[in-house]
């Protein structure tokens, strides 16, 4: 199966079900993971990793996808204790 569940950052602004039931799993992390190191493993365009960092120690946010890495590190990079770095979770 070839399935691909990534979400650009204005659809997971969206109100739809798809990004409302993203954005809620994050939300439950976010609690999960307060005061811990963090690794956000296929992190796609960064927005969960974001959230994460709002409660987090730490949280690096990983994926395969050079761009979207870019793109999150553009999009997210000015926030404390949050990076992102390229590399594929095997």
């Amino acid at each position: 199966m070839d399935v691909v569940e990534r979400l650009s950052l204005d659809q997971a602004a969206a109100d739809d079900l798809l990004a409302l039931t993203h954005v809620q799993r994050y939300a439950l992390a976010t609690e999960l993971c307060a005061g811990l190191r963090v690794a956000d493993v296929c992190c796609g365009s960064g927005y969960g990793s974001r959230m994460l960092a709002d409660s987090a120690a730490s949280v690096t946010g990983i994926d395969r996808d050079t761009g979207s890495v870019e793109a999150a590190s553009e999009a997210f990079g000015n926030v404390g204790g949050l990076d992102f770095a390229s590399a594929d979770a095997h």
